[in-house]
């Protein structure tokens, strides 16, 4: 005879690790970045800095947009996105780098990536672990409104 029930518990997925950062020597490099997930911003860079934090799996959107100047051109304050599908219990890497790479840069750095559209040049995308973390090594970790 059966009395009740036992509910049956989903476990909730692996958090997956992000790593946004900002090289050192970008072209703006005397301006902060706002970098915003999902529409919300959750950090602000400089040059040579990153924000780490837990993100559940999905697809989410990475916004880079340098905080606007008064001297701006409208152009300039076009923000760049990337989107990706976040996987459980894996580690990502996204990566702003200024205009100036070779192509061979390129291919060292990016899994995949966009180009900024406006005047500060550059490219916002997937990194290589190895190349990201021999460029954050160095640099200073920032805390998000994630953390």
């Amino acid at each position: 005879m059966i009395v009740g029930t036992i509910p049956c518990v989903t476990p909730a997925a692996e958090p997956a690790k992000l790593i946004i950062y900002r090289p050192s020597a970008t072209r703006a490099s005397i301006r902060s970045s706002v970098v915003s997930l999902d529409g919300k911003a959750i950090a602000t860079l400089t040059d040579c800095s990153y924000a780490k934090f837990d993100l559940q799996p999905g697809v989410h959107t990475v916004q880079f947009a340098f905080k606007p100047w008064p001297a701006d051109r409208e152009a300039t304050r076009i923000p760049v996105s990337y989107s990706l599908d976040i996987a459980p219990g894996k580690m990502y890497f996204i990566g702003y780098h200024p205009g100036e790479m070779s192509n061979a840069e390129l291919e060292e750095t990016f899994i995949n990536y966009v180009k900024r559209n406006y005047a500060h040049g550059g490219y916002l995308g997937l990194v290589h672990e190895k190349a990201a973390m021999d460029i954050i090594v160095d640099c200073k970790r920032i805390e998000t409104v994630l953390n």
